[in-house]
């Protein structure tokens, strides 16, 4: 038998399937996340801060992102990004809205986020 080779590129590896996701996500453009329009979708998302909040020095005007989050479909196994529901819009909005918003020292403009909406079946590679 032969030793598979340190560069295999397995894609039914869940750790692969990741990094796949993570490359797609950060060749997305940002955009302002208060001008998100609504969508449907699960999936992922990353938020970056570029305003002169003190706290958030370090970070802004970077791609450090302040978060990264995931929101799951509305309905499991879903076939497309309409049976997802609007999961992956919903869940940012909820950190524009409870988060961001309601802070007296951070402004909602000074946001941007990178989404990618992602599939939730998967069917096997053979």
């Amino acid at each position: 038998m032969l030793a598979r080779g340190v560069n295999d590129y397995d894609l039914t590896n869940p750790d692969t399937i990741g990094e796949v996701i993570v490359f797609k996500l950060e060749q997305q453009v940002k955009e302002s996340l208060t001008s998100i329009k609504p969508f449907y979708g699960s999936g992922v998302y990353i938020v970056y801060y570029h305003g002169s909040y003190s706290s958030y020095d370090a970070i802004t005007k970077t791609n450090c992102p302040v978060y990264v989050g995931s929101a799951g479909p509305e309905t499991p196994n879903a076939a497309s990004a309409k049976l997802q529901g609007t999961k992956l819009h919903d869940r940012m909005m909820e950190h524009l809205r409870k988060s961001i918003s309601q802070s007296r020292n951070l402004q909602p403009a000074d946001f941007e986020c990178r989404y990618l909406v992602v599939q939730s079946t998967v069917d096997p590679i053979v």
